[in-house]
C-alpha cells in the first residue's frame, strides 16, 4: 500500500536474517526519495556497514547491507 512504501524492504530484511550466512549482504536497488528511511530501516534490523550508492544521475540508487 502507498501508506508504507518500505513494506517489501521490510519484508527482504527480516527474510534475510534466515535466508543469508552469517557474513551475508544484501544489494537492493531503491528509490532514490526513500534512500535515508530504507538506510535506516536496514539499521533497525542489526544490519551494518550500510552504503548508499548513486546512479548515474547522482540518484541514491542501491544500497548495500552487511548481515
Amino acid at each position: 500500500p502507498d501508506s508504507d512504501p518500505l513494506i517489501y524492504y521490510r519484508a527482504i530484511a527480516l527474510q534475510g536474517h534466515h535466508i543469508l550466512t552469517p557474513q551475508g549482504q544484501l544489494y537492493l536497488e531503491i528509490n532514490h526519495t526513500l534512500a535515508h528511511q530504507t538506510a535506516e530501516l536496514l539499521a533497525h534490523h542489526h544490519y551494518h556497514d550500510i552504503t548508499i550508492i548513486k546512479d548515474q544521475y547522482d540518484k541514491d540508487r542501491i544500497i548495500t547491507a552487511h548481515l
